[in-house]
Formats: C-alpha cells, structure tokens, sequence
C-alpha cells in the first residue's frame, strides 16, 4: 500500500489543480477510494464523501481533507499549502478502516476550494448524515515533525480581504485644486494598517494602485486591497468598523466603494472534541492561534468538532512559498492521528 499511497500523492501533486476547478484531481481521489474501499459515494457542491458504514454504528465521525491548488502565475499551478499530502492521508486512512473495520460510521470528506474560503460552506449539506462530531487537520511547517498541535479555543484567525475603489475627480497637473484626489484618503487607510499589527487587529495591505504614469495628469483615482485579520469573530467586526469609519468619513467628492471576498471565520474549536484529540493523539496546545485561516470554521459555526496541525518540520519551507512541497513520510503519520481518533 506504501507504493499505492506514493502514486496516489505524485498524481495528486503532479496535476494540481486551482479552487473550484479540481477536476483531474477529484479523479484522481475518486478511482483510489473507489479501488481501494466498498464505501458509498455522495456528491456535494462543494466536493464529495464516502460513507463507511459499521454494524455497530455507535457514532458517525466525519473526517475532512481539502484538495485545491495555489496558483503561482498565469501558466503554473502548485500544490503549496499541501493539500496533496491532506487527500493521499484521508484515503490512506479509508483504507486502513476498510481494511481493520470500526466501530463507528465514518464520512470522508473531500473538499474543494479551501484558498479562497468557497469550498466547505458548499459542503454543509454533509451534516444531513446526523453528523455527530467533524475533524480536520493541516500540516505545520515550523513544527516538529509528526508532532500533533491543537487548541482549546481558537486555531486560527478570522480573516477578510477587502478591495476599496476610489474614484475622484481629474485635472491638469498644474492645476490640482480643479480637482479630487483620492491621496489623502488613501494616505489614512494605510496610516491606520501600520496601527494594526496584532493578533487582536491586524491589517495587511496586499495592494496599492494610484493614477497612471502621465505626468500632465493628477492621479484621481485608486484601488487599495486589504486583508483584515483577528483571533475572533467580534475583533474583526470591530476592525472592519473602524476602518470604514476612516473610509468613508469626510469623503470630500470622492465615489467610494468597499467590496469583500476570502472571508474566513475564527477557526474556534469545541471543548469535548478537544479533549478527544488531547487524549487520543497526545497533542500539545499551540501558544497561539495561526495567523492564517481555515475555512473548516464554517463546519464548527454550528456543529460539534475540532481541527488540530501535525508538525511538518523545523526546516520545512512555510506555506504558501515557492519551495514548499508536502513531506511524504508526514502522510502515514497523520493517517494514523485520523484513524486513531475514530476507532
């Protein structure tokens, strides 16, 4: 099976795939469960499940693993968040309850579209199963290897991008108070990001366009985007309120919109699944959320689970860089933290 599972990792890593387009990779997933188990197939929005079913069924555990791509530019897509390795670590585990069977009804849940925060608000209908507990996990670069880290409150932070348009009014450059500039209004939204550097309020300005390079012409127009940041719900709310207090305050002729998109919520695991992880893979507790998000949030808004990270390494390049690449042997080791929550 260990050649199997390697196969199974290179294919997912060799044709990878950007959110909501995963088509050779649900395949790929698809023909290992469909070779390797006798489960039962559900079709999602969001992606899709396989349902072992127990004699005993005395719980039904859903277990989920995230499949999409990073795009990298306009040619090249790259697994580096390492979605590849959480896939080939579900339908290893799949295969070990197939094999050893349990005691409990087990959902393996496969989603899309984790990046841009699409995919598990589309997999929601999942919880018709009567679900009575869901966990996820991501790997963590930066940790020891094999190592299992969880919380008992939040593991990773609320975010939201927003995309702010500025439209003044032109003039010649010689003549600047003919027109509106959108300058000083940018000038104290990014004033205010250099305030919000904490875990309670954080801004990071992700892109700043102003004008064009025509030297006869005063810049009139802008196009700032953010991504707001907080350990809660309620820290990012308020974030977002003080900042459109900045935004639109004293627009002096300015048109303003403010769109949002990437919205992730506070990742705030549950006490009893918790302590489930704490006991039955010896996790430790981080000592500090993630500053990144999770969109395995929306499965906890309303239903009982926990999501925990399994140590990638010290050295292991951090996500979402260019040298990233899943650790192989990390895929067995986290197959077995999910197994051995289940049994």
């Amino acid at each position: 099976m260990e050649e199997c599972i390697k196969k199974l990792f290179y294919d997912l890593h060799r044709y990878a795939e950007e959110s909501g387009k995963e088509y050779k990779t649900k395949k790929i997933i698809r023909d290992f469960m469909d070779r390797y188990t006798s489960m039962e197939y559900h079709e999602l929005e969001g992606g899709f499940y396989y349902v072992y079913r127990s004699d005993k069924g005395l719980r039904k555990i859903a277990l989920r693993a995230d499949y999409d791509a990073l795009r990298v530019n306009d040619h090249e897509i790259r697994h580096l968040c390492g979605h590849d390795g959480h896939s080939a670590a579900l339908c290893y585990c799949a295969y070990m309850i197939e094999k050893n069977g349990c005691d409990n009804h087990i959902c393996f849940l496969f989603q899309s579209a984790e990046e841009n925060g699409q995919g598990a608000r589309k997999c929601l209908s999942i919880f018709e199963e009567d679900i009575d507990v869901i966990y996820g996990q991501h790997n963590l670069p930066g940790f020891p290897f094999g190592e299992v880290f969880t919380s008992d409150s939040t593991f990773a932070c609320a975010s939201v991008g927003l995309t702010i348009d500025l439209i003044g009014k032109p003039s010649h450059a010689a003549y600047p108070e003919n027109g509106i500039s959108p300058s000083k209004k940018v000038s104290e939204i990014l004033s205010l990001s250099e305030k919000c550097n904490s875990l309670e309020q954080m801004i990071t300005v992700i892109s700043v366009q102003m004008g064009k390079e025509d030297f006869g012409v005063m810049a009139h127009d802008a196009k700032v985007c953010l991504t707001l940041r907080s350990k809660t719900n309620e820290g990012l709310s308020r974030l977002k309120e003080e900042l459109n207090q900045i935004i639109f305050s004293d627009q002096n002729g300015l048109q303003i919109s403010v769109s949002e998109s990437d919205y992730f919520p506070a990742l705030v695991n549950h006490e009893k699944s918790y302590q489930e992880i704490r006991q039955k893979l010896k996790s430790k507790d981080l000592n500090e959320p993630m500053r990144w998000s999770e969109d395995f949030a929306h499965y906890l808004l309303d239903h009982e689970g926990a999501f925990f990270g399994v140590g990638a390494g010290n050295d292991c390049p951090g996500l979402h860089t260019i040298d990233y690449i899943y650790p192989f042997d990390l895929i067995e080791k986290t197959a077995l933290c999910f197994y051995n929550l289940v049994i």
